[in-house]
Parts: C-alpha cells; structure tokens; sequence
C-alpha cells in the first residue's frame, strides 16, 4: 500500500465528531481499516472506531470504551483503567463483544499493548508508579498473557536479563516496557528495559523466559509486517522522542525529524509505512490528552502528515 503525501483534506463528520484525513491517504489497496481510539476529552473519548484510511470514513463504532487498543488475527484487546480497580484487560471477538477480562489491580494507568499477528499472544505496560517515560521516577508492569487461554502467563519484568561482554545493567532495579511480537515466531518478542537511567533494546523469549540486550537508547520497539526492521523512538538531548528505524541486518539505523515528540509505539500500516500519536499540547501519557495520528514513509524520506485528528492507538484490522 502506498500512502500519504499531504495535499487536500477530507472531513468526515459522524456523531459530532470529526475525522480528517488527507486526500493521498487514499491507498492503492482501498479495503485498508484502522482500527483506533478517539483521544481527547468529551463524550467520543475513549470510543474505539473502525475508520477506512481511503477515504476517512467511519466502518464501525464497535461500542468498546478503551485507553489503549490492538488486534490481531480476530483477537481485539481493550485495556482500560477503572477507578478503585487498577486495569482490566478486555478481550473480545473482531466484532467487539468481550470474551474474557483479567483484571490487574496494583497497575493504575494504561500505556502500551499489543497483540500478537496470530492472535495467541498479547502484551500491556501500565504504571503502577508515575504516567510518563521521562526520567526514571516511575514503575511499570508488564504482563504476557495467553489470548487463546484468556490467562496470564507472566510478569515479564521477572525474566533473566542476560548481559553481554558490552552491554550491563547498572542497576538490578529494571523496568520493562513496549513489547512487540516478531510476526513470524510471536514466542520472540522485542521490549524496552530500562535501567538506573539507561535504556536498553532486548529480544524475549517466552518459553525460556528470558532478556537479552542488544542496544542501547533504543525504546517501544515495533516490528515491520515482514520481521526485518523495528521501529522505535529515539530520545533527543532537547527532550522528548523522534520516530527511528533499526535494521536487523545489516544493523543500520535512521532517526527521522518531528516536529513534536513521539512519546508511542509506532504502528507499521504495511512495510513501507508507519503511524504514531503525538499530542497536540503536553504528553500523550497525560489522560485526556488529545492527540493527532501522523503518518510517513519508514524510509524517512518526505515529512510526516496528520492522517487523522483526536485519534491514537492505530492497528490495523484486517
């Protein structure tokens, strides 16, 4: 699929609310769905919504209320934070209608999640200290569960993190964060651990349970559909985070420019292209924040554009 220069713009008013989406958004394959949650304050906040990126229409409002969304191969996750109760995590058909809900009541707020591409596995980080990956004054959980089974299988923070002769933890202390499946072998996984102020990129294995760091100041990795690239985002001196791709091959890495800070997991929308949320004021951690869904090609070239206004948490549902 082709994607996304910023000419002219669509806006698609439904229920009060308003998508828009720029006019080459329109792909080469015209049946590409985003499923995504409306950011924000008011009444839609919280909606989760099936939008066609072609042509900025609504397909479906699924009647889901969720802080962060993912699917998966028919497996939709909806993780949401209740007040009193911590997070519960909802897993739910294609159509929305909720299978099974595990509950996690010593995390407090919602951040990443995602879901396997066969559907077998999901992953969420919430904070059970803090709202934001600025600093080193905050604690996360990050839980693997079982999405066939509807079951926890572990805390991945509890996993050995293996070191190398060049890469060491400063601190026993860590924090895990941002899982994302390897789409040909979902047991692997790619995740953020974080360390006495330094950050690292580590492989998972869910069958030996364990860590093994890569890289460092490598955060919220993201596989492209194919396996041979991650997405990440790359914190810059100034502050905040720029959108960056690493190459598994050949190792090469490309830090693309934004003109605010990606503080998301970038979502591949095909191999060629990538999406993530910036906030529009503040951080996107922040509940309420309303947000803008950018949109660029994940070799770099060209600008980003606003693919769609008071929109996070893309996946894409096919």
């Amino acid at each position: 699929m082709k994607i996304f220069a910023p000419v002219l713009t669509l806006v698609c008013v439904l229920a009060g609310f308003n998508y828009v989406v720029p006019n080459a958004a329109a792909a080469s394959d015209p049946a590409k769905r985003l499923l995504l949650r409306v950011s924000g304050e008011g009444a839609e906040a919280g909606r989760i919504d099936i939008v066609n990126t072609a042509s900025g229409s609504l397909s479906q409002s699924l009647g889901l209320r969720c802080d962060r969304v993912h699917y998966g191969n028919g497996v939709l996750g909806c993780l949401r934070a209740v007040a009193g109760q911590g997070l519960k995590l909802d897993l739910a058909s294609r159509d929305g209608v909720v299978q099974s809900t595990l509950h996690f009541p010593n995390v407090l707020l919602a951040s990443r999640l995602r879901i396997s591409r066969d559907g077998t596995l999901a992953a969420f980080t919430g904070f059970s200290s803090g709202h934001t990956y600025t600093g080193t004054e905050f604690s996360t959980r990050t839980y693997l569960i079982d999405a066939t089974r509807k079951r926890l299988v572990a805390d991945i923070s509890t996993f050995k993190v293996v070191e190398t002769a060049s890469l060491k933890l400063s601190s026993k202390r860590i924090n895990v964060w941002g899982v994302s499946f390897d789409p040909k072998l979902p047991t692997r996984f790619m995740a953020t651990v974080g360390a006495g102020g330094d950050v690292f990129l580590v492989q998972g294995d869910a069958q030996a349970k364990t860590l093994t760091l890569l890289r460092q100041h490598m955060e919220c990795p993201s596989f492209s559909p194919d396996g041979t690239r991650i997405a990440f985002k790359r914190r810059i001196p100034t502050g905040g985070w720029s959108p960056a791709i690493y190459e598994l091959a050949s190792g090469r890495e490309w830090v693309m420019k934004e003109t605010r800070s990606v503080d998301d997991q970038i979502e591949w929308l095909d191999n060629d292209t990538i999406a993530y949320a910036v906030s529009t004021s503040g951080s996107i951690e922040t509940p309420g924040s309303e947000t803008d869904l950018m949109v660029r090609k994940a070799d770099g070239r060209g600008a980003s554009a606003v693919l769609l206004r008071k929109a996070e948490s893309p996946a894409v549902f096919d």
